[in-house]
């Protein structure tokens, strides 16, 4: 590893750049990315620069992060909840007593179903499913290692991901369109009670309107909360396969950081800085036997999410870019896995998979393979 220099708060001069590789950085590590793939690069990249490394109208964009998270507060939550579960109750009525199933497809097309039904609008859900879904996937195929890189590079991906880009923004402007116009002719009766609905009337500070372009158990809201256990267990699932290798940010202006050593770095202002979340999450000053899946590490008197401060866990980001959608995914998941550990005995028989970190957003491989048996519920249940 690259020695570090250490920064004495006496002396006049500015801390150090951080350590970074030579030459370009993104062109540089493709023949590595190429030969290694995406995990080991990262771990060679952290084994020998350390824990800090960078590449070489945000005010309407900020306004916008705010519909957005104005859409995923806790009472529009509770709407969502009866949608997700009708919907989850609906899919899985269609399962036999017993059987055989790809899990991983089935949750695919479920996802689709209740974030459809939540967000995109009855519309999309009951007329035109099957489209949205297609481009859905077509979208997030076009997201590639090599996106990163070269984002407009002339591949059938790409060229699948604009299309489908183009195509989800006529459907939209469509049911943006005719939901104004039948606002405008019967009144308040008329407005959806979805987070399409809630972009729709979301104004700027200045009064501009968003436009088309930019846009068995009784289980509950209240019920989701409580479910302490189940979110825990998520919860590590998510720190041991995080839904991105990496987040990536611009410094819009210069700052210093510490590391655990002492030793301080500035970062100057317009470079990128990456967080891998793929080495954050298993830090063993953070998290204790970080390889082992142990949701109790988050339970009740040992909270080590906590141990490093506020961003010891990051799994949805942190600070002003973390994802709004946290709340909407964690009850989404739980209204599933409630459902089907209330309702199903449930036995995987192909090999626990491994997981694809040649995508942005890395999957299990293959199939996942699950043989369940519906169980028998007392009538009072």
């Amino acid at each position: 590893a690259r020695r570090r220099m250490a920064f004495s708060p006496t002396t006049k001069r500015p801390p150090p750049p951080p350590p970074m590789a030579a030459g370009a950085p993104l062109l540089g590590i493709l023949p590595a990315l190429l030969a290694k793939g995406p995990l080991q690069v990262i771990h060679d990249a952290h084994a020998e620069l350390g824990s800090v490394g960078f590449d070489v109208d945000l005010a309407t964009r900020r306004e916008q992060f705010r519909f957005f998270g104005d859409a995923m507060k806790p009472a529009k939550l509770r709407t969502y909840a009866g949608l997700m579960v009708r919907e989850v109750e609906e899919y899985f009525a269609r399962w036999g007593q017993s059987g055989a199933v790809d899990l991983k497809k089935d949750l695919e097309h479920l996802v689709t179903l209740m974030a459809s039904r939540c967000l995109f609008g009855e519309e999309v859900r009951t007329k035109m499913l099957a489209e949205v879904a297609t481009h859905l996937c077509e979208l997030n195929d076009g997201m590639r290692l090599v996106t990163i890189l070269f984002p407009h590079l002339p591949i059938p991906a790409h060229r699948r991901r604009d299309r489908t880009r183009a195509r989800l923004g006529e459907i939209f402007s469509g049911i943006i369109s005719s939901r104004r116009a039948s606002y405008l002719d019967g009144g308040a009766r008329n407005v959806k009670d979805d987070m399409l609905q809630c972009l729709v009337g979301s104004r700027y500070k200045d009064g501009r309107a968003t436009t088309e372009t930019e846009h068995g158990d009784r289980v509950d809201y209240e019920v989701l909360q409580e479910m302490d256990i189940l979110h825990r267990s998520v919860k590590e699932a998510l720190r041991l396969h995080p839904p991105a290798m990496l987040l990536l940010h611009h410094a819009r202006r210069s700052f210093t950081v510490r590391t655990r050593e002492g030793d301080e770095y500035e970062v100057p202002e317009g470079r990128t800085v990456a967080s891998p979340l793929v080495l954050h999450n298993r830090l063993p000053h953070i998290y204790r036997d970080p390889e082992r899946y142990e949701p109790g590490r988050f339970g009740p008197g040992r909270g080590e999410d906590g141990a490093g401060g506020a961003f010891s866990y990051t799994a949805f980001g942190g600070g002003r870019h973390a994802c709004v959608g946290e709340a909407f995914a964690y009850m989404q998941i739980k209204v599933i896995w409630s459902h089907l550990l209330r309702n199903f005995e449930m036995e995987m028989v192909s090999p626990f998979p491994e997981t694809n970190w040649n995508v942005v957003m890395p999957v299990p491989k293959g199939k996942v393979m699950v043989c369940y048996n519906r169980r028998s519920m007392s009538p009072a249940a």
